[in-house]
């Protein structure tokens, strides 16, 4: 297994999610309790996670969101070339940690205002796929995409664009405290109200309304 940018490993446990530490500040569950901004998100397709004992961990994390009772079938995982496309599509953007002959990510078109209007950058992008050269190949599958330090509404808005093509998804923090489950067809707007991970709680559509 290679990854290629800041995935530290496909699944849990936590003592394994350490590369990158979260940082000390703390904000709300949509139930109310309050629950640490982590770093980096990962997104797995539901199936994969599932036959890792993953159903059990999420449970246990301090929010969590369309846990199913039995695991799904497996399904096959979306490419490189699809990842990043539907990235692309969905008008997100950051700095790809891989290398993809011709397949690349837009960089952020303002940094200066982009993470104070919660817009479309995801950070830190990293991909992990099966043993690779250090070059990706657009053909290989892709079974886990991180977002480092990415805005709330970029990794909504990626999470729902990627469940298109990927199936079911685990959109999990590296302090497992929070775990949502992402499915096809699943409106972001919906989505959005009990979405955790807002950077700033005011970006949040209990706050604003709904996802822009």
């Amino acid at each position: 297994m290679t990854t290629h940018g800041p995935i530290v490993t496909r699944f849990p446990p936590t003592a394994q999610l350490s590369a990158h530490p979260s940082p000390n500040r703390k904000m709300p569950a949509p139930d109310g309790t309050m629950i640490g901004m982590s770093w980096t998100l990962m997104v797995s397709p539901l199936h994969l996670v599932a036959a890792d004992g993953g159903l059990e961990w999420a449970a246990e994390a301090s929010f969590s969101y369309g846990l199913p009772d039995a695991p799904p079938d497996a399904r096959e995982l979306p490419t490189v070339a699809e990842v990043v496309r539907v990235l692309r599509e969905a008008g997100c953007h950051g700095d790809a940690w891989f290398r993809v002959p011709g397949h690349g990510l837009p960089t952020c078109p303002a940094p200066g205002d982009c993470a104070s209007e919660d817009g479309l950058d995801l950070g830190e992008v990293g991909l992990q796929v099966e043993d690779s050269d250090e070059d990706l190949r657009p053909d290989q599958a892709v079974d886990c995409v991180s977002f480092r330090k990415p805005s709330g509404r970029a990794a909504l808005v990626a999470a729902t664009a990627l469940a298109a093509v990927a199936g079911p998804l685990v959109v999990f923090d590296d302090g497992l405290e929070a775990v949502v489950v992402v499915s096809p067809g699943d409106d972001p707007e919906v989505l959005a109200v009990l979405w955790p991970w807002w950077a700033d709680p005011r970006h949040s559509p209990t706050c604003r309304g709904a996802v822009r």
